[in-house]
């Protein structure tokens, strides 16, 4: 089954191979080499990962700390003022780091997001400073001033959210904490 899906990668990648108008011989490398670095990960994860509780642990704190470094590096552009402003607007061709402009940096903290509510939903202790770092990863989506990021990041908040409301140890903690927010928000 994940072969399948890993050749249906490869066909979505070549997929303007039939096309004559549209078509450039550098497209074809530059499919190859996709695909071959595709199947270098897939290769890597498959025959290298040994699937268990420990390993599931580390892959979640390598996540979770890879959203906290994007964030804070998001947030100290505003700290260190290399944010610049417009009448009083961000200008978003300022938004620049290490990770890429304002679309990629969204698209990080977009897909990083769900970790913050997993850990917030199954951890017992402390559970909810989880919940709080979502929150923030989530604002800096926002501050992002990229479209695609925030709404893909706010179908994900809701669904976290509703599962941390749903699910797992901290049921209550996070009904409340969720609760608290919208009555705020209203």
């Amino acid at each position: 089954i994940k072969f399948i899906g890993w050749s249906t990668n490869n066909l979505f990648l070549f997929n303007n191979l039939l096309s004559k108008e549209r078509f450039f011989s550098k497209d074809l490398g530059f499919s190859i080499a996709l695909v071959i670095a595709y199947l270098g990960v897939f290769l890597l994860l498959y025959v290298g990962l040994e699937f268990n509780e420990k390993t599931k642990n580390k892959i979640i704190v390598t996540l979770f700390v890879a959203s906290l470094l994007v964030t804070f590096e998001f947030y100290s552009l505003f700290i260190t003022g290399q944010i610049q402003f417009a009448d009083g607007e961000i200008v978003k061709e300022s938004i620049r780091t290490g990770w890429g402009i304002w679309n990629t940096m969204g698209c990080y903290l977009s897909m990083l997001l769900p970790i913050h509510f997993y850990l917030a939903t199954f951890i017992k202790k402390y559970g909810f400073i989880f919940y709080g770092t979502g929150l923030v990863s989530y604002l800096a989506i926002v501050l992002s001033l990229s479209r695609s990021s925030l709404l893909a990041g706010t179908f994900v908040l809701g669904i976290s959210v509703i599962m941390c409301c749903l699910f797992g140890e901290n049921k209550k903690v996070n009904r409340i904490i969720t609760s608290a927010l919208f009555a705020i928000a209203i």
